[in-house]
């Protein structure tokens, strides 16, 4: 996208990012997505989550699932003017039955962690175990551990050896 091309000239990337802010007026989901990522990523736009958040919620609400996940993850930011875990929460959960499987992840992690949800590891395991079986590595690394701390050394083995490969053959693409 030329508006995270640092080798693109300035006014190229100013170009695109009024195209792109245009149609997300216009009520183009996807472009409303892409608006959100310019306010939250910047450099072509000043950085602004509450701006981001607007955009997220407008292209969330019309399905377009990479951005339910972003919405759930900012407002589960510490930034205090867009924290609001309980909708960030439930963005990711909307995200997570999309089949999103970071979302999928984040949840398992946040009903884990017990801090913005009740601690729940048979919760946790549901959600990272659907993240794992899409082939996420963190969730598999996090089940993993999970496995490990019931004593299920062979689950634990499995989840690990997976996690594992996945490093492995993310490694050998570059």
């Amino acid at each position: 996208m030329v508006t995270q091309d640092d080798t693109a000239p300035m006014e190229d990337r100013d170009e695109a990012a009024a195209q792109i802010i245009s149609k997300a007026q216009s009520g183009n989901p996807f472009a409303q997505y892409l608006t959100g990522r310019l306010y939250m990523d910047g450099p072509v736009l000043i950085q602004d989550s509450v701006e981001a958040v607007t955009w997220f919620d407008r292209a969330a609400r019309q399905g377009v699932v990479a951005a339910q996940y972003e919405l759930g993850v900012v407002l589960l930011s510490d930034d205090p003017e867009i924290r609001n875990p309980e909708l960030g929460v439930q963005w990711l959960g909307y995200a997570t039955r999309n089949g999103n499987d970071r979302a999928a992840y984040r949840l398992g992690k946040e009903y884990l962690e017990g801090e913005v949800v009740s601690r729940d590891t048979f919760k946790a395991e549901e959600y990272l175990t659907q993240s794992a079986d899409t082939g996420n590595q963190y969730a598999q690394y996090a089940l993993g551990k999970l496995y490990l701390e019931r004593n299920d050394k062979a689950e634990a083995h499995y989840r690990f050896t997976q996690s594992a490969a996945r490093e492995t053959s993310t490694r050998s693409s570059f």
